[in-house]
């Protein structure tokens, strides 16, 4: 079992969890490390299926906002590392939100050299090839409306937010509310 998969059974730290996709809290790399990852085992992007992958870059979405709310932070990092030239820590394909903080001294950079012109309608000449041929379409303004998989998560989080304020509403009369930290509550 990889090290995602193994988090995903034990994290005590999750964010969010429904039948596809997880996210939770990293104990390594940086202070509030979010990692967004399909429940299925899939090794890298290419192997995700379209609907899961939408359904994760806009939890990533999602995510990043709340990490600018909760933790203050000047920026985030979504990082997609994908196969082994890519520097993919884990057999798994995961988004990484990583916090970003003035002088945090996190280093994600490359040198910017000047693309040679022929060279590069070369390859966009190649890859307009493949795509068309292996019957890929352009995408067109129609297909970029809402996916499914974002109705989804919006439903979920609605059924979630009405189901802690069934729970408010419950509450004992007279007795406080307990105060839980935003950062441990799950994505509204």
């Amino acid at each position: 079992m990889c090290r995602i998969c193994q988090e995903i059974e034990k994290t005590g730290f999750k964010l969010y969890d429904d039948n596809e996709i997880v996210v939770f809290l990293a104990n390594w790399g940086v202070k509030g490390l979010c990692i967004v990852a399909p429940k299925q085992h899939y090794t890298i992007l290419e192997q995700v299926p379209d609907e899961i992958f939408s359904k994760c870059f806009l939890m990533a979405n999602k995510v990043a906002g709340l990490v600018f709310q909760v933790l203050g932070c000047q920026g985030t990092n979504i990082l997609i590392n994908n196969g082994d030239g890519a520097n993919q820590m884990f057999s798994h394909f995961t988004i990484q939100v990583i916090p970003r903080f003035e002088n945090d001294n996190l280093k994600l950079d490359w040198e910017r050299r000047p693309a040679d012109q022929s060279e590069l309608k070369n390859i966009a000449s190649k890859l307009e090839f493949i795509a068309n041929s292996e019957g890929n379409e352009t995408i067109t303004k129609e297909q970029t409306k809402e996916p499914e998989a974002k109705k989804e998560i919006k439903e979920d989080m609605k059924e979630k937010k009405e189901e802690s304020n069934k729970n408010d509403n419950n509450s004992k009369e007279g007795q406080p509310k307990k105060k839980i930290p935003r950062w441990l509550i799950r994505i509204p």
